[in-house]
């Protein structure tokens, strides 16, 4: 069949026609100003930076409402207020003028530390052990001149002692594209753990003296000029002494010589992009994350560990339903040498786990962890105002809920330590059905009834979003 050079440009001067009068019947607003209402303490320039679109921007009638939604879902991601609302006003047939009002949240928390030192609530409550309770003070400021700058002194006793200062300035140029974190911490603590068995931790405890001390110090820089993306170098140096029963129970806890002394500086870095509707509850959009740790950089005699690990992560969230949602994750670990025992936790730590294996920790150098979430809106999202308290930053709680249907799965590598541990080098899953309640001050509250591969059953108790 020959080509039909008249019928081709004919279709194709059609098509252009079409596109081009729809781009000709859309109509363009000039942002004339970009008014804020409601930050008594933030700059204003820490709000104006989350607007997608900027002063003398030109937008379309088709992209205003993303323009308004995305950046007020820009606004409630910084973590400094209980809500906010944008919106635009017309000023004429050319101009049009946003508007944005915010509520902020309360800052300055002198809170008292009581706290569970284990790996979950789930593994505290099954010993209820209270030696391996934590108790202080933070003071801690998370707008501490108004520039999403966060201040905090930390004093704490009990299980873990743990003395330190951290501050954070998430802009230090004039672009607002690169900001720093600096702390020191000095801890110690009468109990560690020296090795795995079962897939459980094993603990050696000295109630009269500390068994174990770490000095910590970090300097980190972050790059975000987007606003879905961030970029993080970290250097920071490490002391560790532990007693010398460790090294009895476990000489390879640190290295393979025997030595109760850890030092080393290590270089950090971290890739985020992440256009999530909410972040701490996200519905909408993808996060990829990736991450590298060089341990010992060999820029000191001092140093006596070389190790290196890769982490990565991507999630989605798919709305199915105004009311129906489809959440999935993948995470991984790398590491190409032999690492000590020190260094070689995977899953089971944290929000790092399988559901239905919260009293198991795996440990290895490689692993893939899956995760999977169906969930189901309960109660809308809405806000409850509390009028006889008079105080804003408290009075206003949004709160929502949803039941989700679960189901994990991964596999841990482990080439060195996997000996006395049945569920290293295998797969494992977990399945089960979970209610999430989400309210004020990015609180996620869950319980779960899971069952896992070894058709163990358990309700759990967890304070974060579960993916």
């Amino acid at each position: 069949m020959l080509f039909n050079f008249k019928k081709h440009l004919t279709l194709f001067l059609h098509l252009f026609l079409i596109n081009f009068s729809f781009v000709l019947a859309q109509h363009y607003y000039i942002i004339d100003t970009i008014e804020i209402e409601g930050n008594k303490k933030t700059k204003s320039s820490i709000i104006l930076r989350e607007f997608i679109k900027k002063s003398k921007d030109t937008v379309s009638t088709n992209y205003l409402n993303y323009v308004l939604q995305r950046s007020q879902q820009n606004i409630f991601n910084t973590n400094l207020f209980v809500f906010d609302t944008v919106y635009s006003e017309k000023i004429d047939s050319q101009k049009i003028k946003l508007h944005t009002h915010v509520r902020e949240r309360w800052y300055i928390w002198p809170l008292p530390i009581f706290e569970v030192q284990d790996r979950n609530f789930n593994t505290w409550w099954e010993t209820k052990d209270w030696f391996r309770i934590n108790y202080g003070i933070i003071v801690d400021h998370q707008n501490f001149t108004g520039r999403k700058d966060k201040f905090s002194i930390v004093i704490q006793r009990g299980y873990s002692e743990k003395h330190g200062i951290v501050y954070k300035k998430p802009y230090i140029n004039k672009q607002q594209t690169i900001g720093f974190r600096t702390s020191f911490f000095f801890k110690q603590n009468n109990e560690a753990q020296y090795n795995t068995f079962n897939n459980k931790p094993l603990f050696y405890r000295d109630y009269k003296k500390h068994i174990i001390q770490v000095i910590e110090t970090k300097l980190s820089f972050t790059y975000r000029k987007k606003y879905f993306d961030q970029h993080t170098l970290e250097l920071a140096y490490n002391h560790w002494q532990i007693n010398d029963t460790l090294l009895k129970l476990n000489p390879s806890i640190f290295h393979s010589s025997s030595n109760n002394v850890l030092n080393y500086f290590y270089l950090y870095y971290s890739y985020i992009f992440n256009n999530t509707d909410i972040q701490y509850y996200p519905l909408k959009g993808w996060v990829f994350s990736i991450n590298a740790t060089k341990n010992g950089l060999g820029i000191s005699s001092i140093e006596n560990t070389d190790n290196f690990f890769v982490y990565a992560s991507i999630k989605k969230f798919s709305p199915l339903k105004d009311w129906l949602n489809l959440a999935n994750a993948v995470y991984t670990k790398w590491t190409p040498n032999k690492i000590p025992y020190f260094f070689n936790r995977s899953i089971g730590y944290g929000n790092n786990l399988v559901r239905g294996y919260e009293y198991y920790i795996i440990d290895g150098q490689k692993y893939i962890m899956l995760k999977n979430s169906l969930r189901w809106r309960l109660i809308k999202p809405r806000v409850i105002t509390i009028k006889k308290l008079n105080i804003p930053q408290f009075n206003t709680i949004p709160f929502y809920s949803y039941l989700n249907l679960f189901f994990d799965a991964a596999y841990v590598e482990d080439r060195y330590f996997y000996t006395n541990n049945f569920l290293n080098n295998r797969w494992i899953y977990g399945y089960g059905i979970g209610l999430d309640f989400i309210t004020y001050y990015d609180l996620v509250f869950r319980i779960e009834f899971a069952i896992n591969h070894l058709q163990q059953t358990g309700i759990y108790l967890h304070l974060n979003m579960g993916l």
